[in-house]
C-alpha cells in the first residue's frame, strides 16, 4: 500500500526571509532555499520581509534658533535583524512611516537649538545625534540602522 502525502514546495528567495503559519499562527520563519509546506494541515507562507539594506530618504522642513527656515533630506539605511523578522512582520503595519516619524522628532528637537552657521558645521554630529535616538527606539529592534547623514539642504526661507 502507498501513502500518499499532500505537500507542495516553495523557494524563499535570497535576502529573504518568509513567514510561515499553520491554522493562522506564526510557526516559523523559513530561511532562503527550498521549503515543503503542506496547505491541507494549514501550513501556508503568510509573507516575506526582505533583508537586504533599504534607504529612506526623509525631508524635514525645521527652524534654526536664528528664525531660518531650512529643509533636511535626512537618508537612513536599515535593514530587518533575521532573528527579530516575526516580529517585525506582525507587529509594525508601515515600518518606513515610523522611522520617519522618528527621524522628525529627533530633527525638530534639536536643529531649533542651533544657529544657521552651526548647523552646518555640526551636520555630523546632528546625523550622529539622530542614529543614536534611533538606536534606543524600542520598535526598531526589529531593524538594525546601519548609517544616518544628512543630504546637502537649502534654505526655504527666513523671518
Amino acid at each position: 500500500m502507498v501513502s500518499a502525502f499532500f505537500l507542495f514546495c516553495g523557494c524563499v528567495e535570497q535576502a529573504n526571509v518568509a513567514v510561515v503559519e499553520k491554522w493562522g499562527r506564526f510557526l516559523r520563519l523559513a530561511e532562503p532555499g527550498l521549503h515543503f509546506f503542506n496547505p491541507f494541515a494549514g501550513e501556508l507562507v503568510a509573507g516575506t520581509l526582505s533583508t537586504r539594506v533599504q534607504s529612506l530618504d526623509v525631508k524635514v522642513e525645521t527652524k534654526t534658533k536664528d528664525n531660518v527656515f531650512v529643509q533636511l533630506i535626512c537618508t537612513i539605511q536599515y535593514r530587518v535583524v533575521k532573528e527579530n523578522a516575526d516580529d517585525a512582520f506582525y507587529e509594525l503595519q508601515n515600518p518606513q512611516q515610523q522611522i520617519q516619524s522618528y527621524v522628525f522628532d529627533v530633527v525638530r528637537a534639536i536643529v531649533p537649538r542651533m544657529e544657521l552657521d552651526s548647523l552646518f558645521e555640526q551636520k555630523n554630529d546632528v546625523a550622529k545625534a539622530v542614529l543614536e535616538e534611533l538606536e534606543k527606539v524600542t520598535p526598531l529592534t526589529y531593524f538594525s540602522c546601519y548609517m544616518y547623514y544628512i543630504l546637502p539642504w537649502h534654505i526655504v526661507s527666513c523671518i
